[in-house]
C-alpha cells in the first residue's frame, strides 16, 4: 500500500510540473494592464505590449519580458498573470533629476540620478550644468565629471537655491544670491567642497565679530586650492 501511494505521489508531482510549465503555453493573452507609479503606461510601451495580444502567454510574457528589461526608461518591473486571459504590468519609470545642456544648441537634456539621458525638452525646471561639448541624446550616458557637477549642483540648489551652472575648464562655477561666484573642482569630493562652502558662507553672514569673514570686496571664492581663497 505505501508503495503504490509512492509511486502516486510521484506521478502527481510530474503531472503538476507538466501543468505548471505547459499552462503557459495554452493560454492565449486578449488583454494588458500596465501602469506605472505615475499612473497609466505611456503609449510606447502600451503599443508593445498590444503586440503580444492573442498570443500565448508564454511567448507574450518572455517578450515583453525581454523588452522591459532593455528599456532604460524603465528602472524595475514585475509581470503577473491574472485569470483568465490578462496580464498585468508594473512598471517603476525613470526619474530626471537634472538637465544638461550645451550652449551651442536650444534643447535641454534631461538626465537621470544614474547619468542617463531620458528625454530632450525645450526647457527645463530643474538644476541646469551648461556644457559647451555637442548635445547628449536620449540613451545616452553623460561624462562622470558632468554627473558629479549635476549632483552638486543639485545640493547647492537645495541650500542656496541656485538653479543654474557653467563647467570652466574642468570647474563647476556657479554664482550665489549674495553676488559672490564660486569655484568648485570637479576632481575634489563633493562632501568636501559643499562643507567648505557651508562654512565659508555661514562665516560670512554671521553675526558673531570673532568668525565673521570681513566681507569688504569680496566677489569670488575659489574652492580650487587646499586653503580656500577669497579675493
Amino acid at each position: 500500500m505505501k508503495k503504490y501511494k509512492k509511486i502516486l505521489f510521484i506521478v502527481i508531482f510530474f503531472l503538476l510540473i507538466a501543468f505548471i510549465f505547459y499552462i503557459p503555453r495554452l493560454i492565449t493573452i486578449k488583454k494588458f494592464l500596465c501602469k506605472t507609479q505615475f499612473g497609466e503606461c505611456d503609449l510606447i510601451i502600451l503599443d508593445e505590449t498590444n503586440k503580444y495580444t492573442n498570443k500565448k502567454m508564454y511567448f507574450a510574457k518572455k517578450n515583453i519580458h525581454l523588452y522591459l528589461e532593455n528599456n532604460y526608461l524603465v528602472k524595475d518591473f514585475s509581470i503577473q498573470y491574472k485569470i483568465p486571459d490578462t496580464l498585468e504590468i508594473d512598471l517603476i519609470i525613470a526619474k530626471s533629476k537634472y538637465c544638461i545642456k550645451s550652449e551651442n544648441y536650444d534643447v535641454f537634456s534631461y538626465v537621470s540620478k544614474e547619468g542617463r539621458v531620458l528625454e530632450l525638452r525645450k526647457t527645463c525646471n530643474l538644476p541646469v550644468v551648461y556644457i559647451k561639448d555637442t548635445v547628449y541624446n536620449v540613451g545616452d550616458i553623460i561624462k562622470n565629471e558632468y554627473l558629479s557637477a549635476l549632483d552638486l549642483l543639485n545640493n547647492i540648489f537645495i541650500s542656496y537655491n541656485v538653479k543654474e551652472g557653467y563647467i570652466v575648464e574642468n570647474n563647476l562655477e556657479i554664482t550665489l544670491s549674495q553676488g559672490y561666484k564660486v569655484i568648485l573642482p570637479l576632481n575634489k569630493d563633493n562632501q568636501v567642497l559643499l562643507g567648505a562652502l557651508r562654512l565659508i558662507i555661514n562665516r560670512l553672514n554671521t553675526d558673531d565679530s570673532e568668525s565673521r569673514i570681513i566681507e569688504g570686496r569680496i566677489n569670488v571664492i575659489d574652492l580650487r586650492y587646499e586653503n580656500p581663497v577669497l579675493r
